[in-house]
């Protein structure tokens, strides 16, 4: 996929479209998404988003009452090798009409399905046994309320300086309720409702912004798509936002907290550190599963990276689903195992449930410190 297309795409996924746009606010776009761009250095130049800045407009726009001739230098300037691929930022203020998707119904590869790879999601022996490891490992941590998943979960601390599980599970019953009633709601006032606890379940994360219409009709329309999802694991990476992860995933939970994990850096961070110490121990193994046990870190306030798997918002779903997966499979082991269940649950206890790994993993994330 090229770079034109992928700003294409990201123009088209972040609601951008309009009648008139400047060249400048095109070349503003790209520079605040480059790091979605392929390239084989680390970073892209700024000739490579010259580049496709300028095939972007040549592909994708028509011009708006350009002077004569314009048009043809700027298609010549696409094949000159002496640098001219910046002459856009020769003409910020000329206005341009970005064509609409619906005219490149199939223009690029992002328009097909896309699907998590078949690896990620096959069971296999390998992944057994991290696995079991991964269940084994944490139940010999100590942590200053316990020993172990059971320690993890006692030491639940969310907002920070409450360290009360029970309210923390209080929370997940109540944002579970609510989430699935904005779901179901229809009518006047349905779409302010949705915007409305958008916004307080990213209050509730630590993030005080509010969420604007736009955005929350994205987050429900993937949480329709997860619903009708039930337990498959043939996903459809194309149906579910990735924008703002660390935001979008907490509703996605609350829709379903036995099935979706919250994506955000404590919990991507938990997992790497899980992964980092298995790689230390066996390798071999762990070079055999890296594509299915690293994780890109969403941006924070922490600085936490994953320097090996830097982050792009284009990935943020393949991350969320194959972070979601993992849990799944994480809780399956710790019920045959016949660990110890925490003594309370969202809908009934008993029983480990996805949430509760989330919950362990968020606190051993942070009891293990920076790495």
């Amino acid at each position: 996929m090229s770079n034109q297309d992928i700003l294409y795409d990201l123009w088209v996924r972040f609601g951008c479209e309009c009648e008139s746009i400047k060249l400048l606010k095109i070349g503003s776009f790209a520079e605040k998404n480059k790091n979605a761009f392929r390239s084989p250095k680390s970073c892209i130049t700024i000739y490579g988003i010259n580049y496709a800045v300028l095939k972007f407009i040549l592909e994708y726009t028509s011009p708006i009452d350009w002077p004569q001739n314009l048009w043809n230098k700027f298609q010549s300037a696409k094949d000159n090798y002496s640098g001219n691929y910046g002459i856009w930022r020769k003409y910020p203020h000329l206005l341009v009409k970005v064509k609409s998707s619906k005219e490149h119904p199939t223009s690029h590869p992002s328009q097909l399905p896309v699907r998590i790879p078949e690896c990620i999601t096959t069971h296999s022996l390998d992944m057994d046994h991290y696995i079991n490891w991964i269940v084994s490992a944490v139940n010999e941590i100590q942590t200053f309320n316990g020993k172990g998943w059971q320690g993890l979960i006692q030491s639940y601390e969310w907002p920070p300086g409450k360290r009360r599980f029970e309210e923390g599970i209080a929370y997940r019953q109540a944002f579970h309720f609510l989430v699935n009633q904005a779901f179901e709601a229809s009518g006047s006032g349905a779409e302010e409702f949705r915007q409305g606890l958008c916004t307080a379940i990213a209050g509730w994360g630590g993030i005080g912004t509010i969420v604007d219409k736009r955005f929350a009709a994205d987050i429900f329309s993937t949480v329709q798509y997860l619903q009708s999802l039930g337990e498959s694991d043939h996903i459809d990476l194309n149906k579910i936002h990735g924008e703002r992860i660390a935001t979008s995933s907490k509703v996605y939970y609350f829709s379903n907290p036995m099935l979706w994990t919250i994506y955000d850096s404590r919990i991507a961070h938990a997992l790497n550190i899980l992964e980092k110490k298995y790689a230390a121990i066996f390798p071999d193994a762990a070079t055999q599963l890296s594509e299915r046990i690293q994780f890109s870190i969403p941006p924070n306030r922490k600085g936490r990276k994953n320097p090996e798997l830097p982050w792009s918002e284009n990935n943020a779903a393949a991350f969320f689903v194959k972070a979601s997966l993992m849990l799944r499979l994480i809780t399956s082991k710790l019920n045959s195992h016949k660990i110890p269940p925490p003594s309370q649950g969202i809908i009934a206890s008993g029983t480990w449930d996805l949430y509760h790994v989330e919950m362990a993993l968020f606190m051993f994330g942070q009891s293990q410190g920076e790495e």
